[in-house]
């Protein structure tokens, strides 16, 4: 029992940020006068696009600053150093593209769920 609410304890900032996404793609949609469940949906599946796109560019560029010669001749340290927090950087910026995709998969699936529903 004790096991479960540790792993609900780490799923809540992911369901907070998907509930808020949620409310938000709904109001720009409301606002946007699209008000059918198809609409819906289709923002709903955007959003979760962008999400990972969000989360795919920000792998990009961070690996497109490493292969910049100036970058790397301006950095300070020795070869351990900056092969560590070349390393560092890119667990960091993988572990970014999972939250967005954790945080899309909610948006993409509901969208296709309401979808079918239409």
């Amino acid at each position: 029992m004790e096991m479960l609410f540790s792993k609900l304890r780490r799923l809540k900032p992911y369901l907070i940020t998907d509930l808020s996404l949620f409310i938000i793609i709904g109001l720009v949609c409301w606002f946007g006068h699209y008000r059918t469940l198809k609409d819906y949906s289709n923002g709903l599946q955007i959003g979760g696009c962008v999400i990972w796109g969000i989360g795919l560019l920000s792998l990009m560029g961070g690996v497109s600053g490493r292969h910049d010669f100036n970058y790397q001749y301006l950095r300070s340290g020795n070869i351990d150093q900056k092969a560590k927090q070349d390393a560092e950087e890119m667990n960091q910026s993988y572990s970014f593209l999972m939250r967005m995709i954790i945080i899309g998969i909610p948006l993409l699936v509901f969208g296709m769920l309401f979808k079918m529903m239409i």
